[in-house]
């Protein structure tokens, strides 16, 4: 196997080989301690014990993106690293919207992933607990509660997210890409593209 490229996060441990990308539960990550593996971490239950492991490289001391705020997140940095020019939408536990204007970050926003953003509601009201129906058509608005709690998720951060790239382009990615996918007109989803920003640093690292 070639050298593996791994984002972890809080509930999943995201890996990419290159060819295929595949995800597992952190506390299993011991597995894969004797592979050469590049990574970044959000996780801080896992730092300790990353250290332990000699053959792994932490990119984030390489991650350097023009025009960021101290204090952005490291996933969010390699993923706009991915991008010259255009919107990142990373949804996720929680949704990321991030701005690139040639080659430099331009600033973004967090939204409330979907799980979070549905249990809100369940602690109003028993009636508002719901599943969501996300596959609405966007051109009406809703005439059921269920259309109305999907389009309330989905349909102001579409809006927000087209107001912002004014016309650049907007590339999805993360679990729940593909609720989005169908609400824009034309965006990008690539499940790939934390790992495309990834690899950009270790190119440019030399390692």
């Amino acid at each position: 196997m070639s050298d593996l490229f791994c984002d972890i996060g809080n509930s999943t441990a995201t890996f990419f080989d290159k060819e295929r990308v595949f995800r597992i539960k952190p506390d299993r990550i011991r597995e894969y301690a004797k592979k050469r593996v590049y990574f970044i971490n959000v996780n801080p239950l896992l730092e300790s014990e990353l250290k332990e492991f000699d053959r792994w490289i932490d990119l984030e001391p390489f991650v350097n993106l023009p025009g960021a705020y101290e204090g952005l997140g490291i996933d969010r940095k390699v993923l706009s690293l991915a991008v010259e020019e255009g919107v990142v939408v990373d949804a996720g536990s929680a949704v990321t919207v991030d701005l690139m204007i040639r080659g430099s970050y331009g600033g973004g926003f967090i939204y409330p992933g979907r799980r979070s953003f549905f249990d809100a509601f369940r602690r109003i009201s028993d009636r508002l607990g719901k599943a969501p129906l996300l596959d609405f058509d966007s051109e009406f608005l809703p005439k059921s509660t269920q259309e109305a709690l999907g389009y309330g998720f989905v349909m102001p951060l579409v809006r927000a997210v087209e107001s912002i790239a004014k016309g650049r382009p907007i590339y999805l990615t993360g679990g729940d890409a593909r609720i989005f996918e169908r609400h824009f007109k034309n965006a990008i989803c690539d499940e790939k593209l934390i790992f495309k920003g990834m690899e950009k640093v270790v190119k440019e690292i030399g390692c």
